[in-house]
């Protein structure tokens, strides 16, 4: 071979190489482009959005959030964790001795969820004490959900202390019936269960409690109106709101600690002290709670759950 001969293989390499050097300097050339852009651009803090991105239905959803001074590029002003504007409340599912459950609209992220919530605005002095009492429970009940992430037991969302003096949390809203409702129902309908999937039904409350317990908690209220059997075959234990916590000095912790007032500083004492609200007499349901129970709510064990388990099978197979 001459030596001015060039070599095909040689070529094609050498071709190859001046195309991705090409492609390189193309791609510095525009990162160049992005920089200048970016350093040339208004600074904002926040979530951006286009405009013209957005469809009539998004609109809708962002609501006040988008005025009629938003223009191309304008920052959206999301509501604050504290808003008490960010759930709109549609029904009520329940209400007890404690608080209230509502179904509501979450309208920042634009979902439906269940909240708890007790009112705090009644100041008398003959009610001061309850109302403390009744903070320290519902705090209580959601630093219990928070702790216990299974898939038999609803999760908690968020929990507020809202300027006005309540206290409220969210968490998962489940649509469907409860157990007993299920059972009254299949006995009208002369249509009862199948064994098998009463089995399974039960054995996934076992699991549920058998974690509760591996946590340190007492559920201390089992019983089939407590445990809800969703559309689609869900099973959850429900309404811990008089659960107990084995070893309450692990819970120090408190969102009521944001608030500085003096009768936020009260309630936090009670929270870091749980033996000023504690419970005398029997809690629970009857027909469903131990001896030991029915004698002194406070000196529950897990034991006292496995009776009420026991129950709860006995009721399924009458």
């Amino acid at each position: 071979m001459e030596k001015n001969e060039i070599n095909p293989k040689e070529s094609y390499l050498a071709k190859a190489l001046l195309k991705e050097e090409k492609a390189l300097l193309d791609d510095l050339s525009q990162y160049s482009k992005v920089k200048r852009s970016l350093q040339n651009a208004p600074k904002t803090e926040g979530i951006v959005l286009e405009e013209d991105t957005l469809t009539a239905e998004e609109k809708t959803v962002f609501g006040s959030s988008l005025s009629q001074k938003d223009s191309l590029g304008s920052q959206i002003p999301f509501p604050q964790d504290s808003d008490p504007e960010r759930y709109q409340i549609l029904e009520t599912l329940g209400a007890g001795a404690m608080g209230v459950v509502h179904r509501v609209q979450d309208r920042l992220l634009g979902r439906e969820v269940a909240l708890k919530k007790i009112n705090c605005q009644n100041s008398s002095k003959e009610n001061t004490k309850k109302q403390e009492a009744l903070l320290w429970r519902l705090n209580q009940e959601a630093c219990i959900l928070s702790r216990l992430e299974h898939p038999n037991i609803t999760p908690l969302y968020e929990m507020q202390l809202l300027g006005s003096g309540e206290i409220q949390f969210t968490m998962r809203k489940v649509d469907g019936k409860t157990l007993r409702n299920l059972l009254k129902e299949k006995k009208e309908q002369n249509n009862p269960f199948e064994e098998n999937t009463l089995y399974s039904i039960f054995l996934k409350v076992c699991e549920a409690v058998a974690y509760a317990h591996s946590r340190g908690i007492v559920h201390r209220d089992l019983k089939p109106d407590n445990i809800m059997i969703g559309n689609y075959g869900e099973v959850y234990v429900m309404d811990w709101g008089i659960a107990k916590m084995l070893h309450p000095q692990d819970s120090s912790s408190s969102i009521l600690q944001r608030n500085s007032s003096d009768k936020t500083i009260k309630i936090q004492n009670s929270l870091l002290d749980p033996s000023s609200l504690k419970t005398v007499g029997s809690i629970g349901t009857v027909g469903y709670m131990p001896p030991e129970q029915l004698e002194c709510a406070s000196q529950v064990t897990p034991t006292s759950d496995i009776y009420a388990l026991g129950k709860i099978l006995r009721v399924c197979f009458l």
